[in-house]
């Protein structure tokens, strides 16, 4: 009885001591990952407050444009899409009419997140603002371009006041009026 008990703990004391070098063996890989800086930290989406660089986008022939946040004394309100986004297209209304009421108080600009059939988006949505391209690889990572549409609005110095994902439906509908003191209509095309 007394041997299998000393065996019991044996067994035990091995699988701890593996465990432990395991533990270990790990914490100093995560070590060494965090010296040499190879870990990629994943992107801050913006929110609220977070300070924000110009945009480094191209205009609609193609030249390469940084769009600077104090270059005006009004926010701007960056309106991110892409082509063929169902979303989008379903959007592009609400969006219209929202930018034509507060023309007077904000600079307003669309970003497309692909160049891919956006000739025929804008013909097809004319959107009433000017509309940029190509955002470059570090505008997609400093900004967290990835979901559309989405509404950003950054104040002249460069601060993050409002950020709203998805189409103006229920909530983010309600939010956006709010925030802009407007009451969009029901139905927009």
């Amino acid at each position: 009885m007394a041997l299998v008990r000393s065996t019991r703990l044996n067994i035990l004391l091995v699988v701890a001591l593996a465990l432990s070098t395991a533990i270990i063996g790990l914490q100093a890989r995560y070590i060494r990952i965090l010296q040499t800086g190879d870990e990629r930290l994943p992107p801050v989406e913006p929110h609220v407050g977070m300070s924000m660089p110009p945009l480094d986008v191209s205009d609609s022939v193609g030249h390469h444009v940084l769009l600077s946040y104090s270059a005006t004394r009004q926010p701007t309100l960056i309106y991110v899409f892409r082509p063929g986004c169902s979303w989008c297209e379903a959007n592009s209304g609400a969006v219209n009419w929202l930018t034509t009421h507060i023309a007077n108080t904000y600079r307003v600009i669309g970003l497309s997140l692909s160049e891919d059939g956006l000739a025929d988006f804008m013909r097809a949505h004319a959107m009433r603002f000017p509309v940029y391209r190509s955002p470059s690889p570090s505008t997609i990572d400093s900004y967290h371009l990835r979901t559309t549409p989405e509404t950003i609005v950054v104040s002249s110095a460069g601060i993050v006041l409002g950020v709203w994902r998805g189409a103006y439906m229920e909530v983010t509908k309600t939010d956006i009026e709010k925030f802009f003191s407007v009451s969009l209509p029901e139905k927009l095309k």
